[in-house]
């Protein structure tokens, strides 16, 4: 009974990632139907296989925007341009219902602009989720070549052996932009900043918000507090001293790790930090006496700084803090 529930789901996807619905209207001047979902599919698969998708739940991470990226980019010859935002929110409309979305608190009624561009996507769309079903049939390595090659005989049947010669391994890209966003200057950094796509761009902040943690050994750096987890989880958050819409400024002289509390106090003003590396606390408010968690107990203290000079904080940009976010 359970193998025949099995082989039932089995020709239930096969059939819906064989009939996959795609724009055709500019077949004739773009060279074929849109190849976004089989795309996206595709990075979806090759990401479980990598162990970087481990659950039905499909995240808008760097991880996914990088492999939508290297595998637009090895299967896609026509004139279509490259836009996660397209089959990530269009596959909902699949008529066998396998993608399921998810909006942001607020807009719930508003799920529609989600499709237009990458940054709206982010901005409507919290996540999107496959069938367990699925999800299930698609952790079985078989199955996974059995998705891989009808996809790719269905929508690419002139790149299957150029696909299982090439690599598709992302880490050299991951490394150049950690190499960036460590070594730059800020000012070579926000230059060439200007130059790159949406897509980029969002890659560029989630590596951001990796390495700084890293560097500082997963520490907050006023508080001193660590957790090490089993799972893949992260409680220490990278802050952008000067906001990044502020400043452009995704390298290491403008982040410090911080404790989610600790992060929204410095975000509202609530201590900035000196010249001298220590922690400075506005008189503009009022805390419980001694509590364990308060954040007068830090003023004063010096900052947790990285072994390397190099990746230490800019000073200006605290003194940019002091000056625009600092109460009082």
């Amino acid at each position: 009974m359970m193998g025949r529930f099995r082989m039932n789901n089995i020709k239930k996807y096969i059939k819906a990632f064989s009939h996959l619905r795609q724009d055709r209207a500019r077949s004739k001047d773009y060279g074929g139907p849109a190849p976004h979902k089989p795309v996206l599919l595709l990075s979806i698969i090759d990401m479980i296989d990598h162990n970087q998708i481990i659950s039905p739940v499909i995240q808008i991470t760097p991880e996914l925007v990088l492999s939508f990226k290297t595998h637009w980019s090895l299967l896609v010859d026509t004139q279509y341009v490259m836009n996660l935002a397209q089959p990530f929110y269009h596959l909902h409309n699949e008529p066998a219902r396998f993608w399921h979305l998810t909006a942001n608190s607020g807009y719930e009624k508003s799920m529609e602009l989600g499709r237009k561009s990458f940054n709206s996507l982010v901005q409507v769309i919290e996540c999107a989720e496959i069938d367990q079903d699925l999800y299930d049939l698609l952790r079985d390595k078989s199955n996974r070549n059995i998705f891989i090659h009808l996809l790719l005989e269905n929508y690419f049947p002139d790149k299957t052996s150029y696909y299982f010669n090439s690599s598709r391994d992302n880490q050299d890209y991951i490394h150049a932009i950690e190499r960036k966003i460590t070594e730059s200057s800020p000012l070579d950094y926000i230059a060439e900043y200007d130059n790159l796509d949406d897509e980029e761009r969002f890659i560029g902040g989630g590596i951001f918000k990796k390495v700084v943690p890293c560097i500082y050994n997963y520490t907050c750096c006023v508080s001193g507090w660590r957790m090490d987890a089993l799972a893949d989880v992260q409680l220490i958050d990278a802050y952008h001293i000067v906001p990044f819409k502020v400043s452009h400024n995704d390298t290491i002289s403008n982040g410090i790790p911080l404790c989610p509390n600790l992060h929204r106090a410095f975000d509202r003003g609530l201590f900035s930090i000196d010249q001298d590396f220590r922690v400075l606390v506005s008189d503009k408010f009022i805390e419980t006496d001694n509590h364990p968690y308060g954040i007068k107990q830090f003023d004063g203290k010096r900052i947790l700084l990285p072994e390397d000079k190099q990746c230490y904080p800019n000073l200006a940009n605290f003194n940019w803090h002091r000056e625009n976010r600092l109460l009082g």
